[in-house]
């Protein structure tokens, strides 16, 4: 759907139920759900039987039915909503970072969530590293398993795509991706998930190669 300011790529999670304006917390409880995704809600229209939550497309991409499934236990189990008689739900196992293998051999990780970026950015990647993000717009972190190893242009290059491919730049060409060394990414205390700050960072530009980025992903 088409968002705020135009933008597109949006996502809404539609939740209805019959005099659903009378049940205190309600909408606060399926929230919740969101923010344990580490996902920053865009806008959250109501009315007086329903509500929706919009949220940005790369976010909940690849974790959309978990979140769904989870908003349901959730009501469930605070008696908001009736438990579907004799169906058992397994818990959805939490599922790792996208990962690709550059033409050059090395490992790249994409976030899929603010709370999976903070993960990968924070305590997955080493801080030699290389970190990249699109330039003031929303999207995954992306992270070059280096090893210690100087990384070649095209590898840069193909980890700049995929940075594009993740994020919200996907649909509009060229885009500037920032790419620094962990070790210049820092997360400010008490920041939002997915939210860093970094230095001593170069700038290339890169768009989403769609027919790349999939001949680089690991099946």
């Amino acid at each position: 759907i088409t968002g705020i300011a135009g933008k597109r790529d949006f996502i809404s999670v539609h939740v209805k139920k019959a005099h659903m304006s009378g049940e205190v917390g309600f909408v606060r409880k399926a929230l919740s759900v969101f923010e344990r995704y580490g996902i920053s809600v865009e806008h959250i229209p109501t009315g007086v039987d329903s509500f929706s939550v919009v949220v940005n497309g790369a976010d909940v991409r690849d974790s959309i039915y978990s979140i769904v499934a989870d908003i349901r236990r959730e009501l469930e189990g605070a008696g908001v909503l009736k438990a579907k008689r004799g169906v058992k739900q397994a818990k959805p196992k939490p599922r790792g970072p996208f990962r690709y293998v550059s033409s050059g051999g090395y490992e790249i990780l994409a976030g899929r969530s603010n709370g999976q970026n903070d993960e990968l950015t924070t305590r997955t990647a080493r801080r030699g590293d290389i970190w990249l993000h699109t330039q003031k717009v929303h999207g995954s972190h992306v992270i070059i398993r280096t090893d210690g190893a100087p990384v070649d242009e095209r590898t840069l290059a193909e980890a700049a795509a995929i940075a594009v491919w993740h994020s919200q730049a996907r649909e509009g060409g060229k885009a500037p991706v920032d790419y620094t060394e962990v070790r210049n990414v820092k997360k400010p205390s008490g920041s939002l998930p997915g939210k860093v700050i970094y230095t001593n960072y170069k700038t290339l530009m890169a768009e989403a190669d769609e027919k790349l980025v999939s001949s680089l992903a690991v099946k």
